[in-house]
């Protein structure tokens, strides 16, 4: 092999293996290093309560679990109207069943549940 593309050839090598090196993309927690848990709570059936606001990244969902001690059913929904555990338009949790969200935002989600004290746990990944 002629001496100037052999030294092309391990000069690309070397730019390539600095890029992975430096951009990390292999790992599990590249770019994502901090998980947060949390827990929403329904204080009175019939009256849907908003998530607080929490940026999910784009690549990245939420995990809405409902609680294993919850006694009946909890909702989620898109809006306080959509949420109500009695309607037709929300989504159903039994206790201990869970549903991973790609959302920007879990703001954008509601909780109802079908009797007070019964809530979700959610586990998502975030930067800084």
């Amino acid at each position: 092999m002629d001496k100037k593309y052999l030294s092309i050839l391990i000069g690309s090598l070397f730019v390539v293996a600095v890029v992975l090196i430096l951009t990390n993309p292999f790992s599990a927690t590249a770019g994502y290093p901090y998980v947060l848990t949390g827990q929403k709570v329904v204080t009175t059936p019939g009256v849907p309560v908003q998530f607080s606001s929490l940026v999910i990244p784009k690549d990245r969902e939420i995990i809405v679990k409902a609680m294993a001690t919850n006694t009946d059913v909890v909702a989620i929904g898109y809006s306080a109207a959509t949420a109500v555990s009695t309607g037709t338009d929300s989504f159903h949790l039994y206790p201990g069943e869970s549903i991973g969200l790609n959302i920007s935002n879990a703001n954008l989600l509601w909780l109802d549940a079908a009797v007070a004290g019964g809530g979700i746990e959610y586990i998502t990944e975030f930067t800084y």
